[in-house]
């Protein structure tokens, strides 16, 4: 029977060799279990705080553009607005700015970087300055030219929206499943560590009690690692200091139960 056990395993990884005994001795199957849910609960809190950081950034940044932004559309092969052109939305207090200027000679604000939209382009205004959109090359390149089409405000709102509604289910649809996959491949290669040291000090696990190891001693790198992005730093090398992070946690894992003779236990996937 398991002597600990939710999140008193949690804590304990990062420093009780009793975990990891227990782990070895009572513990049943290969741990990926326990391993889905520390990756989920880290991931959920990410993805929580993701939403949080992008809301902010759309309320600050991007919300004061939908307000302004006016009714674009294409008809006949050509871009115009509901407003008198040329029409400037500026952007980080003025430095740069979304020109839409449909009169014969477009042209973009010499102190400013940033888009700008004409009857038949839309150009990126920057050091290197490029053609992102041009029509007439769509029309030609195309079995059909664009149809008539309209981009104002709501349409803009409403893809503003499902970015700061969905964003953190996106992001934790997505990374949450691919990084218990890459966890659970790094188990069986820490496994593979945690037999050369059990072999070395003669403690005598099987491959299968050492990946369970292995699921337990990825737990304070995970936790860390969901602290750092949680709290918008970065770390220099964080890679390699999870791999040196993991392999002495497997280490101290395995040094835990020298002395012991922990059972061998069924590999249950």
């Amino acid at each position: 029977m398991n002597k600990y056990a939710g999140w008193q395993a949690v804590y304990m990884s990062f420093f009780s060799g009793d975990i990891y005994r227990d782990v070895a001795r009572n513990w049943k199957g290969v741990g990926y279990l326990y391993l889905m849910i520390i990756v989920f609960v880290v991931w959920l809190a990410t993805a929580i705080f993701a939403q949080i950081m992008v809301g902010q950034l759309i309320a600050a940044n991007i919300q004061p553009i939908v307000d302004k932004w006016p009714a674009l559309k294409i008809h006949n092969n050509e871009f115009s607005i509901d407003k008198k052109s040329p029409y400037i939305i500026d952007i980080a207090n003025g430095a740069m700015a979304i020109d839409f200027d449909m009169t014969d000679h477009a042209q973009f604000p010499s102190n400013k970087l940033g888009i700008l939209i004409t009857r038949k382009t839309i150009d990126q205004v920057s050091n290197e300055q490029k053609q992102i959109i041009n029509l007439d090359e769509i029309a030609k390149s195309s079995t059909s030219p664009p149809g008539d089409m309209t981009v104002d405000k709501a349409v803009v709102q409403s893809f503003v929206d499902a970015v700061k509604n969905w964003c953190g289910v996106l992001i934790f649809c997505i990374m949450a499943p691919a990084t218990l996959i890459g966890c659970m491949i790094q188990t069986l290669i820490y496994g593979g560590i945690g037999m050369m040291v059990s072999s070395t000090m003669k403690v005598g696990l099987t491959y299968g009690q050492a990946v369970r190891l292995a699921s337990v001693a990825l737990t304070p790198g995970l936790l860390l690692e969901g602290i750092i992005r949680s709290t918008g730093h970065e770390v220099p090398f964080w890679p390699l200091i999870s791999v040196v992070l993991a392999t002495v946690y497997i280490v101290f894992a395995v040094r835990s139960n020298a002395g012991e003779e922990p059972p061998a236990a069924a590999i249950v996937s």
